[in-house]
């Protein structure tokens, strides 16, 4: 609360004031990050809309008068339990002796699951703290302000699921500027070192600067939460306030000692409205957040990996003779699908000589276009329709961000959604609140929520969890779907192996080897099953490996096989029972065997078979696969074996082609394991180790590589975060016969638009470069409207309905221009 405002004001007031300041203008910030510019954004949003705020409540409750106080009081009681440091609002402070309203029951259920979280948005982002100057208000009076410098120049970068504790530094004073700056150096700790705060004030204070502990404190606080980006919008902000209100007013107007006359009906009245108002200017901020997150997210990056096959031989020898050959080279090796003998000029002989004993073998090879930029235009124009040659997507992104953007190409399409969430044991969060439970549940629902919309009629869900998660999965499930009744739901049993890491056979409990499958139809009336079935006796024919049978009984059973390059139903006639819901017969990676064949160092790899048994129940041929928790690619990879298509989603470091672990040791990525998959894995070797890896899977079943697939990132949360734009207030106030709380604030501010889109006179420019360097056009065009795109050159797009579109604003006409922004319209401006 500013200096001039405090004068005259009682305690209850200033406590209620200064916590909306500590949410909105706790601190003045500087620095690039999105987080930052959302404090600036906020800073100047409370500032704005302060002056009409206060103007009511003099209105209501002049200064001076004993009802003032009341007022705050009472604001105070009942906001306070709703104020949370990120802005958002839910029931953040709900003591147990507090009571608290929600409308659990609904539609008729007897039985519900209730969480403290569940009317919000649980945000992920992979933010990392950066150095930030900052000005902090000092709250005892006057216009005292205390600047800090926090150097974080020193901290490493860590993955996302790592968390280690900072330490805390005097580095020096700076005396340049008008008011000294306290400089703070910021490390992660080594062999459980801590900071010193008292060393800090010590050393300021000897250099003459007088700083508290509690201003120490604050500012450290500040700039923590850059890295607090795991944090909660709500989905109805109004909606959610207005209703605890109600309630929590109504409790106490109904209290069997009050009385009221004239002039305290008066006084409730100004509570009520005051506090309407406040709830308004709440929300209003919380809102735009909420726009920001639900907006679709532009395409970055775009690349095709494509197998030689599918390519003529005049791409080919272009392909041969280009640059970017001498990298994707340098990959193949990496990837060991290549001998590390073979130069790019002995490539060209080996592709041409179709009797050459390889031939088949580089065919297969896959090549990635990041390398070949300069021709990819070329490229994709002789590959013909995309529809047809490409089998999956694979996207780098916040699955939620994806699912949402995705879904109007994807509604309803999809055959199978399986979800292999972590599991909500304590290490797959940094959490910033106390509410474990509900965040895990927050966002699993929140992702059940658009894959349900994925989902045909036919088709069907598979949530994989662990013992810790099982009771509350079916509840999710049942919330996603409330037409599906608990009989519906299967809970298959894998039985994964007696070793699970953390729980050894000498532990005095039961031993945990099992994990569980929730399966669920979207309709049961609709489902598509396809009855699985394993020999009684083991199975002398050659051909069954490791794979189940398939068919309706057991007259006419099956194998899904390779033969002569189709995925063919080979018959089979063996002795024979339908599986159950106990699968004992997949080993998980605790089986050695297993892991030397297909293991990639992962924790939480699947093994193929798993998801095997999964695809083949549950799709058929052509049918399209998501599974938005991708981790290693297992899903993905056993859907593109299988003749599927598939929709893969992951955000981790794992992603790549290689990647670093944390002890900074090459392993094999997402992306390298799929293009191992398009080159035939039945034999690979992961980068660092010359072992011989053979895929049981592809063995079975015959694969021998084929096929294409996309790859991208999408624009991030803390990309629009950052690039926003909003302007200052005498543009928030557009219909003077409304007060700021009755109407949509930020409906002049520019968001997005005029970083990319500029009008002068007659002449209108279209740069999404402005934006981003790497924004790919089309594939946005064709998220955005929903339709899958069939043909695509350097300069326009075709979609499967026929419809054309120009993608190259440089040389469009001005109606041209204007008519791609308006399909662009709500990546750049969201209201």
């Amino acid at each position: 609360m500013r200096s001039d405002e405090k004068h005259g004001e009682g305690p209850r007031a200033i406590r209620f004031l200064d916590e909306l300041d500590s949410m909105f203008t706790g601190a003045k910030v500087d620095g690039d990050s999105g987080f930052i510019n959302l404090l600036r954004i906020k800073h100047q949003y409370f500032a704005s809309i302060r002056a009409s705020l206060l103007s009511s409540i003099d209105t209501g409750a002049p200064l001076g008068t004993p009802f003032r106080e009341e007022l705050f009081d009472k604001l105070y009681t009942f906001f306070h339990r709703y104020f949370c440091e990120t802005g958002s609002v839910y029931f953040r402070h709900v003591p147990s002796f507090s009571s608290h309203y929600g409308n659990i029951f609904g539609d008729g259920a007897d039985v519900a699951l209730s969480w403290k979280t569940q009317m919000l948005y649980y945000i992920r982002s992979s933010s990392q703290l950066q150095s930030m100057p900052l000005q902090l208000r000092v709250s005892a009076g006057g216009g005292e302000t205390r600047r800090f410098y926090f150097d974080a120049s020193s901290l490493s970068r860590q993955p996302d699921s790592q968390r280690r504790d900072l330490v805390y530094a005097y580095q020096g004073i700076e005396a340049a500027l008008e008011e000294p700056v306290i400089q703070i150096s910021v490390i992660h700790s080594k062999r459980g070192r801590k900071s010193n705060h008292a060393a800090i004030l010590k050393s300021a204070r000897a250099a003459g600067v007088k700083v508290t502990a509690d201003e120490l404190n604050r500012a450290v606080h500040v700039f923590e939460r850059q890295s607090a980006v795991d944090y909660f919008i709500n989905r109805d902000a109004t909606a959610f306030l207005e209703e605890q209100f109600d309630l929590w007013f109504y409790s106490y107007v109904m209290d069997r000692n009050a009385t009221f006359d004239q002039e305290r009906v008066r006084q409730l009245q100004v509570i009520r409205n005051i506090a309407y108002d406040v709830i308004a200017y709440l929300a209003q901020f919380e809102d735009e957040l909420r726009r920001i997150w639900e907006k679709p997210k532009l395409v970055r990056g775009l690349c095709y990996v494509i197998c030689l096959s599918e390519l003529g031989p005049k791409i080919v020898n272009k392909l041969v003779a280009h640059e970017g050959m001498r990298e994707q080279l340098d990959e193949w090796k990496a990837l060991k699908l290549v001998d590390l003998e073979i130069t790019q000029g002995d490539l060209s002989a080996l592709l041409g000589s179709a009797d050459s004993e390889n031939h088949q073998h580089f065919l297969t090879l896959p090549i990635d276009t990041q390398y070949f930029k300069s021709i990819e235009g070329m490229i994709l124009k002789s590959v013909g329709d995309f529809a047809e040659l490409f089998d999956g997507e694979l996207i780098f992104a916040d699955n939620w961000q994806a699912l949402n953007t995705l879904l109007p190409r994807y509604r309803e399409l999809a055959q199978l959604v399986y979800l292999d969430p972590p599991y909500n044991t304590g290490n797959d969060f940094a959490y910033k609140d106390n509410f474990q439970s509900s965040s895990w549940l927050t966002l699993i629902e929140n992702r059940l929520d658009l894959t349900r919309q994925y989902l045909a009629a036919s088709g069907w869900t598979y949530l994989q969890l662990d013992h810790y998660a099982d009771y509350m999965g079916r509840f999710l499930l049942h919330r996603s779907s409330p037409d599906i009744g608990p009989n519906d739901i299967s809970a298959i049993t894998w039985n994964t192996g007696d070793n699970i890491s953390g729980y050894k056979t000498q532990r005095d409990n039961w031993i945990r080897q099992a994990d569980r499958l929730l399966a669920f139809p979207k309709s049961r009336a609709e489902a598509y099953f396809t009855r699985m079935w394993q020999p009684i006796k083991k199975a002398q024919d050659k051909r069954v490996g490791q794979l189940d049978f398939l068919g309706p009984g057991k007259e006419n059973l099956y194998l899904e096989q390779w033969v002569d390059g189709r995925l063919t139903q080979v018959p089979i006639d063996v002795d024979s029972k339908r599986i159950g819901t106990v699968w004992s017969d997949i080993d998980s990676f605790q089986a050695s065997w297993l892991a030397a064949a297909e293991g990639l160092s992962f924790e939480t790899q699947k093994p193929e078979n798993l998801l095997r048994r999964i695809v083949q129940a549950s799709t058929a041929q052509g049918d399209l696969v998501v599974d938005p928790f991708s981790g290693t690619g297992t899903t993905a990879a056993v859907a593109h074996k299988l003749g599927r298509k598939w929709l893969a989603m992951e955000a981790g470091v794992h992603g790549s082609t290689t990647y670093l672990d944390s002890k900074d040791e090459r392993k094999l990525g997402l992306l390298g394991r799929l293009k191992n998959v398009l080159a035939g894995d039945r034999e690979f070797c992961v980068p660092n180790s010359d072992r011989v890896q053979k895929s049981p899977l592809s063995r079975d079943i015959g694969w021998t590589g084929g096929g294409a697939f996309k790859y991208y990132s999408l624009e991030t949360y803390e990309d629009v975060l950052l690039n926003a734009r909003y302007d200052d207030a005498e543009h928030l106030e557009l219909d003077t016969t409304r007060s700021l709380f009755e109407q949509y604030v930020f409906f002049s501010d520019d968001k997005l638009a005029t970083s990319v889109l500029s009008i002068t006179g007659d002449s209108v420019t279209l740069d999404l470069c402005a934006l981003y360097d790497d924004v790919d056009i089309a594939e946005s065009v064709a998220n955005i409207l929903g339709v899958p795109i069939r043909t695509r050159t350097e300069t326009t797009v075709t979609l499967t309905d026929g419809s054309l579109h120009k993608i190259d604003p440089a040389i469009m006409s001005t109606e041209e221009v204007l008519h791609l922004a308006d399909i662009l319209k709500p990546y750049l401006w969201w209201g």
